[in-house]
């Protein structure tokens, strides 16, 4: 899940060949043939491991041994005669594994002697004590007066069981049943998770679904031991009968259960196929920059597909809005901050998808039959009548008003209302995507020759008249993306030597944009000079009591390694207002550390402003909604802290582009919505190393990611007391610069 995921989020460009419906239908019929392979490979499984005891022990008559129907893993015959008559009648033997059962052949299926000699499942194969138990039992069957059964000519006698004293011991079928439990309890526990999970309406998640995976692999290779253990017993027991071919001149192993276990295998590996693909598919559905929300029927749609992933858990809970106004209980804590206020906490957020307002409101004290939400009739306003005052509050866009005006009432007793109320179609705002979005001190807004001050003294680091004209940087891909696009590109076409002409070209991985004289070059949070166009600086490797007036003093100093950035300080306040690139010998001014005359007055932008920019152009760029913000790079001061008190974040855009109002704001604003949590550096680090990552990496200086947190923490307390944590996510606000806005 890399992208936006609220349901107000803007619908991607790309198409695909399936809509999420239908990926979700496949992966719905994927469960379905995966449970039907396994159902079918347990069905042959257990008639495997009961083998013989689903047999009569003392059976005359009937079809015990039909070579047709029953699934042996040994069948064998041998000659028995009367003690009396001397008659002689064939005997075949077949063996389930571990149960042996006998029928008499060639006579009437009516009169024929015939028994099963149940053993413990996962016997061995005992030729001597199979022997000596079947004379036993047919002595005991010849004496069993029965009606016309009842054969006068005297007792069967056949192989002497002291005959088979030598004949090997077949003991793997303790193994080959012990596998096969294995097998059935793995995977009928997965099954009945899965059911049970289903029935409650249990989440399940990305880490259920690995060792659920793993499980039916697990599974499946107990099966393949299995077969095999059986297979092999089968033929070792055959090794076993063909020492003695003149006692049994028939033995085989039985065909139709080496067909059937190995069927069963064959069937749970393509049920376990099925399974794999579904959960691939349902990791595929976790990501929204494939499938983002459709804007119609998203309740209905996110009900029926019954989708429990962490971000489809969220939008299903937003969807649900109106049921939230009964969580909230008179012996609900108030929010924290209410306690120092009696007038409700209002949030309102516009989503444009779905043509919706939806807006929540806390109140300081349980609801009362006074409270009531009323809109005007223009659809701006909403009023809020509780505990005998009025709350107006200005909406972020016009909506229908009801008829009477009057909101449906709260339920008594509840401190969180909520409203669905449709936008008027004059307050449908303009689909907008990341490239039209208004960047901090863009080159058109500054003016030219404006002089640079610092935003905390006003002492100035860059005179008046020097900059002559403002020129805006482009992306931090652009060199890769001059190979892609541009026909004819900055090169001479001179011929020969094509290394050097490779190297020397104007464009490339190894290129980059040095400031020039005269020129300020703006980027998406700094402005770009030369050294000789600054003045009131002090440059350090640390701190500013280390620094000096001009960076080649510093840089003459016997670091090892030399510095790739220089610490840049006003020299009248000694505030940290950039960095100096050594590579490229160009100042780094910080937009939210110094003032700028504009074109249009409006407010500077802060760090937090300049954060949004980056998040909004990283995300435009890569496709990526995960970022993880860092410190731009280490200092003497960094290195001596422990790396778990350096701040990092780990942001998680939910929507790029919402305005919302809130009761703690002034007006419409416009901004990111994402999930957000501190994470230490070490695991920032990790997670920009790996090859696998998702996240994007942006950096900031450490004070103002402090700052950031700060900001994004104050936004979460404007929100809903139920919408501000989403497991380990805290929901946050991200406010974007507007052009125009005056303090």
């Amino acid at each position: 899940m890399d992208a936006h995921v609220d349901e107000d989020a803007a619908p991607a460009a790309q198409k695909f060949i399936f809509s999420k419906q239908d990926e979700r239908n496949i992966r719905r019929r994927c469960i379905w043939a995966a449970f039907f392979f396994d159902a079918v490979a347990i069905a042959l499984i257990i008639p495997l491991c009961v083998g013989g005891w689903v047999h009569n022990a003392n059976q005359v008559g009937g079809t015990v041994n039909s070579e047709d129907i029953h699934l042996v893993t040994k069948k064998w015959s041998a000659v028995y005669r009367r003690t009396e008559s001397q008659r002689q009648s064939t005997f075949v033997f077949t063996w389930f594994l571990s149960s042996c059962c006998f029928k008499e052949a060639y006579v009437d299926s009516s009169y024929a002697l015939a028994g099963c000699i149940h053993r413990t499942p996962g016997s061995a194969f005992d030729l001597q004590s199979i022997i000596q138990d079947v004379e036993v039992r047919l002595g005991e069957q010849d004496n069993v007066e029965a009606g016309p059964i009842t054969d006068p000519e005297g007792r069967f006698v056949g192989p002497s069981p002291a005959e088979f004293a030598t004949a090997d011991v077949v003991t793997s079928t303790r193994d080959a049943l012990a596998s096969y439990g294995i097998y059935l309890a793995i995977n009928m526990g997965t099954w009945i998770f899965q059911i049970i999970s289903k029935r409650h309406h249990y989440a399940l998640n990305a880490s259920h679904y690995r060792v659920m995976t793993a499980a039916q692999v697990l599974a499946l290779f107990a099966l393949l031991v299995a077969s095999g253990i059986t297979t092999a017993a089968a033929y070792k027991a055959k090794a076993a009968l063909d020492e003695f071919d003149d006692v049994f001149p028939y033995h085989a192993v039985g065909s139709s259960f080496a067909a059937l276990t190995w069927c069963a295998f064959v069937s749970h590996m393509l049920g376990c196929l099925a399974y794999v693909g579904a959960v691939l598919i349902w990791h595929r559905l976790k990501r929204p920059e494939l499938y983002p929300p459709e804007p119609e029927d998203e309740i209905e749609r996110t009900r029926r597909a019954g989708a429990r992933g962490e971000v489809a858990e969220y939008r299903l809970r937003r969807l649900d809005e109106p049921a939230l106004r009964n969580l909230a209980t008179s012996d609900k804590p108030s929010s924290p901050n209410m306690s120092s206020h009696d007038t409700p906490v209002i949030y309102a957020e516009l989503l444009a998808n779905i043509r919706q307002l939806s807006v929540a409101v806390t109140l300081p004290s349980p609801a009362e039959r006074s409270t009531q939400g009323s809109v005007s009739p223009d659809g701006s306003t909403l009023h809020i009548a509780h505990a005998g005052t009025q709350t107006p509050f200005s909406l972020p866009g016009n909506v229908v008003a009801p008829r009477n005006g009057v909101l449906p009432a709260p339920h008594p007793g509840s401190r969180v209302l909520s409203w669905r109320l449709p936008l008027s179609d004059a307050s449908a705002p303009s689909a907008r995507g990341p490239v039209d979005e208004p960047v901090p001190w863009a080159a058109t807004d500054l003016l030219p020759e404006s002089a640079v001050a610092c935003r905390g003294c006003a002492a100035t680091v860059v005179p008046e008249g020097t900059a002559k004209e403002w020129k805006d940087l482009p992306s931090e891909n652009w060199a890769e993306m001059m190979d892609f696009w541009h026909c004819h590109k900055p090169t001479d076409h001179e011929h020969g030597h094509e290394p050097e002409h490779l190297a020397q070209r104007g464009y490339g991985a190894n290129s980059s944009i040095a400031a020039q004289n005269g020129v300020g070059l703006v980027d998406l949070t700094s402005l770009l000079f030369t050294e000789a166009d600054c003045s009131g600086l002090v440059f350090s490797c640390s701190s500013y009591e280390a620094g000096s007036e001009t960076s080649s003093a510093v840089l003459a100093g016997e670091a090892d390694p030399p510095p790739r950035m220089l610490y840049v300080f006003c020299s009248g306040c000694r505030t940290h207002v950039g960095f100096f690139n050594v590579a490229i010998s160009s100042v780094l001014l910080f937009k939210w550390q110094v003032s700028c005359r504009t074109a249009v007055e409006s407010t500077p932008p802060s760090s937090s402003d300049c954060l949004a920019a980056s998040l909004t152009a990283t995300l435009s760029r890569s496709g990526s909604s995960k970022s993880v913000v860092v410190p731009t790079f280490s200092s003497p001061q960094t290195v001596s802290t422990s790396d778990n008190s350096s701040p990092s974040l780990h942001l998680w855009i939910l929507n790029s582009n919402i305005a919302y109002a809130s009761s703690g704001r002034e007006g419409k604003r416009s901004a990111i919505k994402l999930l957000y949590r501190e994470i230490p550096q070490h695991e920032a680090d990790a997670m920009l190393e790996t090859m696998t990552s998702d996240v994007q990496e942006v950096n900031l200086p450490m004070a103002d990611i402090s700052r950031g947190a700060e900001v994004l923490q104050s936004s979460t307390e404007m929100l809903p007391p139920s919408e501000r944590v989403f497991k380990e996510w805290n929901v946050g606000l991200l406010d974007k610069w507007q052009a125009g806005s005056v303090p």
